[in-house]
């Protein structure tokens, strides 16, 4: 981190020089900003203008750069000349001298490098000014530190909530008033046609005060610290069809720290399915996985889908040699011997995994 004057370092003043005071106003408000910007990386630019104000100086560029590649990954400039940021671009992080040349660093290794410039070439900062950088060094450090972090969080959870939603079964993680925080694709569409496990007023119910109590209860229970236990829990359509059958179970149960901050912390995940429900096959990961032909594709999820030979043969208008014929291929392609283990095979692995409401028919087109 340095102040660059013209593109050459500038720290011309003694060290003892940077402990005299600065204008804590102005230090005060460019750390809140450094902090904001930590939080949310859309105000770095509002921060890079701040500081350029304050210092009086003609442009700032902020950048994080591989060290290895050399590849510019952010890049936010306040007032540059736009040729001179091409120039800085394409030129000038190849050969900065500020960039560490040690080539023992590990090759992911990247460098946060702040630029600041003064409209004069001979006009260099002031003490106090050199002073005020010297003391924002370690928080721009650890706001920058915190940035990555949070966008590695943020990946992660982007990437766990795409896992979610590829799941066959509904998911919902609930806080301890039991308020969802996350619901996935698969009960989304289940609550749209099934009114057993609704969500009103930002809450969970079903279909009778009684169940919604004994729902709440088990939540509660994954939620007891001292104790968390599951639970599970079966709930029927008003029409007696298509019974819902739900799992709650304790999650994120590492602490037992509570704050105000963390009243919408999830405790438990509530699993859900129907007692009819059909596995999402997908054709296209059947024939990647198994070298299934498209016939094969479909013969094996019908009978996932609980077909049997017979009216698989029927609905597709072929023999029941010939559909035996393709089951034995894919015996062969799988290396199962029965069909029950077929099935298995496929239910309880990625083919199901389709992350689309795309289910078996008979006349399924590739």
């Amino acid at each position: 981190m340095g102040l660059t004057n013209n593109n050459k370092l500038c720290f011309l003043m003694p060290e003892k020089s940077f402990d005299l005071d600065i204008d804590l106003e102005k230090f005060d408000s460019l750390v809140d900003h450094i902090y904001v910007s930590a939080l949310d990386t859309d105000h770095w630019p509002v921060f890079i203008q701040h500081l350029v104000e304050v210092l009086n100086a003609k442009s700032a560029i902020l950048r994080v750069q591989h060290l290895f590649s050399h590849e510019v990954g952010t890049w936010i400039a306040n007032q540059a000349n736009p040729r001179d940021e091409s120039r800085h671009q394409d030129h000038f992080v190849k050969i900065d001298p500020s960039i560490p040349a040690d080539q023992s660093l590990n090759t992911d290794s990247q460098v946060t490098l702040l630029g600041i410039q003064k409209s004069d070439p001979t006009d260099c900062y002031t003490v106090q000014e050199i002073s005020l950088i010297k003391k924002l060094t370690p928080h721009l450090q650890r706001a920058i530190k915190m940035n990555r972090e949070l966008l590695d969080l943020k990946e992660k959870v982007g990437v766990a909530n795409k896992t979610l939603d590829r799941l066959p079964i509904g998911v919902i993680f609930v806080d301890k008033e039991a308020r969802p925080v996350f619901v996935n694709r698969k009960y989304k569409k289940l609550s749209s046609t099934h009114q057993g496990l609704i969500i009103r007023a930002d809450r969970l119910v079903t279909n009778s005060s009684k169940n919604t109590a004994t729902l709440n209860k088990l939540i509660a229970k994954a939620g007891d610290f001292n104790s968390p236990r599951g639970g599970s829990l079966t709930i029927d359509n008003l029409d007696k069809s298509q019974s819902l059958n739900i799992l709650v179970t304790p999650v994120n149960h590492k602490s037992k720290i509570e704050s105000g901050i963390t009243n919408n912390r999830v405790i438990a995940a509530l699993f859900i399915s129907t007692a009819d429900h059909q596995h999402n096959v997908s054709l296209d990961i059947l024939k990647g996985l198994f070298s299934f032909t498209k016939a094969e594709s479909q013969l094996a999820s019908a009978l996932a889908n609980g077909h049997s030979l017979e009216t698989y043969a029927d609905k597709q208008g072929i023999s029941k040699n010939t559909v035996r014929n393709q089951l034995k291929s894919c015996f062969n392609k799988t290396g199962v011997k029965r069909q029950a283990d077929l099935v298995k095979l496929i239910v309880s692995g990625v083919p199901t995994l389709t992350g689309e409401d795309t289910v078996y028919s008979f006349n399924l087109d590739d």
